[in-house]
């Protein structure tokens, strides 16, 4: 098989609902079939997660982590649970700046309805040249609940998005 740059394989790719990338190549001759599926029989993994109870099992191991957090490079081990806030700037409450339809990247990746793009705030990276310094070092957004975020994500899907991107550099 010939090699591809990032960019000529992206361009030979379809995004398929539920956010997965798949090469346009493996779907030729196979009728619109993905590991024996139909498109429209797809799954996306985290409803499998879900349905499995993995989704829940992954929860619970990432909210323990924050008693001692770990989650970012920084590794500074503050108790996130307890309100204290990490060198990230961040404790246990989800702060979100925006959702929408993103369409500043790559045409391959944003199609023509846009990635779903949901921006954090606090990054965990402090990046001195970032361009998101507002949201990334100042944490301008607001507080969100874990239902919400879901809530904005399905909203995201709803309105046809051919992906799902968490900006900043980490989710905190």
């Amino acid at each position: 098989m010939e090699k591809k740059s990032r960019r000529r394989f992206l361009r030979t790719a379809i995004i398929l609902p539920g956010m997965t990338l798949v090469p346009a190549f493996l779907l030729r001759g196979f009728q619109n079939q993905v590991h024996g599926m139909s498109i429209s029989e797809y799954e996306p993994g985290f409803i499998k997660l879900h349905k499995n109870g993995e989704l829940k099992a992954r929860g619970e191991i990432l909210w323990e982590m924050m008693r001692r957090c770990t989650i970012c490079p920084r590794q500074c081990e503050t108790n996130r649970l307890r309100g204290r806030w990490g060198d990230c700037k961040s404790n246990s409450t989800l702060e979100i700046s925006s959702a929408y339809p993103h369409f500043g990247e790559e045409n391959e990746l944003v199609g023509t309805k846009g990635s779903g793009t949901v921006f954090f705030t606090n990054c965990s990276l402090l990046c001195v040249f970032c361009i998101n310094y507002e949201i990334s070092h100042l944490g301008q957004g607001r507080n969100y609940t874990i239902r919400e975020l879901a809530n904005m994500m399905l909203l995201l899907q709803r309105q046809g998005c051919h992906n799902l991107l968490t900006c900043d550099a980490l989710v905190n």
